[in-house]
């Protein structure tokens, strides 16, 4: 049977592999001949300071500026490697989006463990998981585009499969912790998905719950205080830039309104008759197994309610943070459906035949709820990034021979046009000046709920251009 599982795990792990080359194929671009791969424009950002970190030690935008203009520092450190690995820069995203296509296909191994360990032996969940977090495309575009969230993906999938063998042996191991913990480092809203773990814990545990919140709390504390010590010897700040520009100076209603509408599209899109299945499942059955993906799933839809959701809710079913906790909740998913089904007055061939044909519901649900994002999801035509980032390299090689090196240039796309550019920017949109990231947002930029879009809010071109007089 586990030869079966592995042969699945290898099919859609090809799969994965498959499509992620054809990303980037159609993706890429050639510019003077030479072929240019890139990421999300706020991807970039992490890019070009972990060139500044290869360069000097230092994690800046502008090199002698201390701004956090990222939200991810771990990952920005790690986008120092191909930099210090002399890789070409019109190659350097590659490095990215490569460790992204593995964090993935992880993600996707330790979802199907986690399934085996709830139906041992049973070839048709594991199947199914594999299948549905495989080909959950949100999930896999985020991922191509250099989002660091698939490494929550990757340690929530690994961490439930650590509960479920904590659970099955009757023995808390305070090290399956770790990792959720540390993701504190990689992101501040990392933290939800350690939160998540240690309440699955202590609803598993009951009797360890002292020891369980001592280790939780010992390991969450240790990487704060890293975290921390670093942002204050660097930046002088407690708090990344982006959560001033993003969280503040906007009424907090309205983002709170904007958010709760990201949420309910965000359901509305990926079927709630799917969503509501692996919660009814539980409340009839109460089973343990489902309380970690259930937690979590509502933790960060609350989340993302609180953020106000993200700027790019238009582009994908859903985005980057809600997508980052749907293979674990896929799982719960198939738990739902095989539990339901096992409970039905039907032949065993009949149930075999209803659990593919809700398997394939739940995957025309999660993926193909909305026509226009067929075209993109489908890769039959390029992701709206393409033409951003092509005219974004072109401009940035066409001037860089007329801008003198101790000149700044302004710039409102803060990620693939300075870091193409090699020059010192003044970031229009705040996400790398302090002043701007604090401004209050004119009351006609947020007359409405749904106007909110974080990040893209706050400009004052008085001071952006008259006072600090870019090139």
């Amino acid at each position: 049977m586990a030869r079966k599982e592995n042969l699945v795990f290898a099919f859609v792990a090809v799969g994965v592999i498959f499509y992620s080359l054809a990303f980037l194929a159609i993706n890429s671009f050639e510019i003077n001949g030479k072929i240019y791969y890139t990421i999300f424009d706020d991807e970039t950002i992490s890019l070009r300071c972990g060139e500044n970190i290869a360069k000097s030690g230092k994690p800046y935008w502008n090199e002698g500026e201390a701004v956090e203009g990222f939200s991810n520092p771990l990952w920005t450190y790690l986008m120092a490697l191909p930099h210090l690995a002399k890789i070409p820069k019109s190659k350097t995203a590659l490095f990215t989006i490569f460790l992204s296509i593995g964090s993935f296909i992880a993600t996707l191994r330790f979802a199907q463990k986690a399934s085996e360990e709830i139906f041992p032996g049973d070839f048709k969940v594991s199947a199914a998981v594999a299948i549905l977090v495989g080909f959950y495309l949100p999930s896999l575009n985020w991922a191509l585009q250099g989002s660091e969230t698939v490494l929550f993906s990757l340690v929530a999938a690994a961490s439930f499969f650590g509960a479920l063998k904590s659970f099955r042996n009757g023995e808390f191991k305070a090290r399956y912790l770790i990792p959720a913990c540390a993701l504190f480092l990689l992101r501040m809203d990392g933290s939800l998905i350690a939160a998540a773990l240690t309440l699955a814990y202590i609803a598993l545990f009951p009797d360890k719950t002292k020891k369980i919140l001592s280790r939780a709390g010992l390991f969450f504390l240790i990487a704060a205080i890293f975290l921390f010590a670093w942002r204050l010897f660097y930046f002088r700040e407690f708090l990344p830039n982006t959560y001033y520009l993003k969280m503040t100076g906007y009424p907090v209603l309205s983002r709170i309104c904007k958010g709760a509408y990201s949420s309910v599209k965000f359901i509305s899109f990926s079927n709630p008759f799917v969503i509501a299945l692996p919660f009814v499942a539980y409340f009839l059955r109460k089973s343990e197994v489902l309380i970690f993906p259930l937690l979590l799933f509502v933790i960060f839809l609350l989340y993302n309610v609180w953020i106000g959701g993200d700027a790019w809710d238009w582009w994908l079913p859903a985005n980057r943070f809600l997508s980052a906790v749907v293979p674990v909740f896929i799982v719960a998913v198939v738990f739902a459906l095989k539990r339901f089904l096992e409970k039905a007055k039907l032949s065993e061939k009949s149930k075999r035949i209803a659990f593919w044909a809700a398997v394939i519901v739940v995957f025309a649900s999660l993926n193909f709820n909305r026509i226009e994002y067929l075209r993109g999801e489908l890769l039959l035509s390029p992701t709206f990034t393409k033409k951003d980032n092509y005219n974004s390299v072109r401009l940035a090689l066409e001037a860089k021979p007329l801008i003198p090196p101790r000149e700044k240039a302004a710039v409102a796309l803060a990620g693939v046009l300075p870091y193409f550019l090699e020059r010192q920017c003044v970031d229009l949109l705040g996400k790398n000046d302090k002043r701007v990231a604090r401004l209050e947002i004119p009351k006609e930029r947020s007359s409405s709920c749904l106007s909110y879009e974080p990040g893209h809010l706050k400009w004052n071109y008085a001071y952006s251009i008259g006072e600090l007089k870019p090139f």
